[in-house]
């Protein structure tokens, strides 16, 4: 048995399934079908560019500037795996296994990821200052 609602906006009775949901656990409806809350979302969202493009500015900053100041609180913390070194402006992450590098954690700090997905990146790495990487790399030290 299909139960119908009608419309506020368009004033067309329509079938319940073209109606969203405003609280799926009391299986309440939204007064408006999807297709005219869609055009009113558009039409909002086209008023209101600036505002949703400022927007988007601001929480982008807010989540590089946290996502730089957590990885430069963790590698003052950790410092250098080796030497010990704590300068911030000397210390690399290494990845342990680069088979399971998924980003690279200073492209991750500046492209505004969730502090989420830094902390999983840097579980694959160690904390080493420049030098003790490149003799990583080299091999001359092993981790």
């Amino acid at each position: 048995m299909n139960h119908t609602k009608k419309c506020s906006v368009c004033q067309v009775q329509k079938d319940e399934s073209c109606f969203a949901f405003k609280n799926k656990k009391l299986k309440k409806l939204h007064s408006r079908c999807k297709e005219c809350q869609a055009k009113y979302h558009k039409q909002h969202y086209l008023s209101n560019k600036e505002y949703y493009g400022h927007k988007r500015k601001i929480n982008n900053r807010k989540y590089r500037s946290m996502g730089r100041k957590f990885i430069d609180d963790y590698k003052t913390s950790c410092g250098c795996y080796f030497c010990k070194e704590n300068t911030i402006c000397c210390l690399d992450f290494h990845h342990l296994d680069p088979n399971q590098k998924d980003s690279n954690i200073s492209q991750m700090k500046g492209h505004a990821k969730n502090i989420a997905a830094i902390k999983k990146e840097i579980k694959k790495c160690i904390v080493v200052c420049s030098n003790c990487h490149r003799k990583l790399h080299a091999g001359i030290i092993a981790p």
